[in-house]
């Protein structure tokens, strides 16, 4: 269920930067995934995202926010990501995550939630938000 999340919401832009390679994607998928750090969101009952999230000792990470598709552009993602930033001022930490370059829409929704680009990568788009 949530590698198929991965996929609805990852495909395009990692096709768009190094190609989809099916067997690739779910072992890395497999390899990657960390319950510890995933919370499901769930609407109405219903599995509408994930967010993975790790407190370090300088940061809180965003490893991924994920909403479904038909989902998108609710408020649910907004909502997610005021939850961290609302956790992260409660702890005084910053908060980083990264960004398929290939990925503007998310690029655009983490500007719009006041998350700054602190450089680049050859594939991402490095963020973050400064501590409250």
């Amino acid at each position: 269920m949530l590698y198929d999340l991965h996929v609805e919401t990852m495909r395009e832009a990692i096709t768009a930067t190094w190609g989809w390679d099916e067997n690739w994607q779910r072992r890395d998928f497999q390899e990657r995934f960390s319950p510890a750090r995933t919370k499901i969101i769930l609407v109405a009952g219903e599995v509408a995202g994930m967010l993975e999230m790790e407190e370090r000792a300088e940061d809180l990470f965003v490893n991924n926010i994920k909403i479904r598709p038909n989902l998108q552009s609710t408020g649910i993602g907004s909502s997610v990501l005021r939850w961290v930033i609302s956790t992260a001022a409660s702890k005084r930490l910053p908060i980083r995550l990264q960004v398929l370059r290939a990925n503007t829409r998310a690029l655009a929704f983490y500007e719009r939630l006041g998350f700054e680009e602190t450089g680049r990568t050859e594939t991402h788009v490095l963020m973050h938000f400064p501590p409250s």
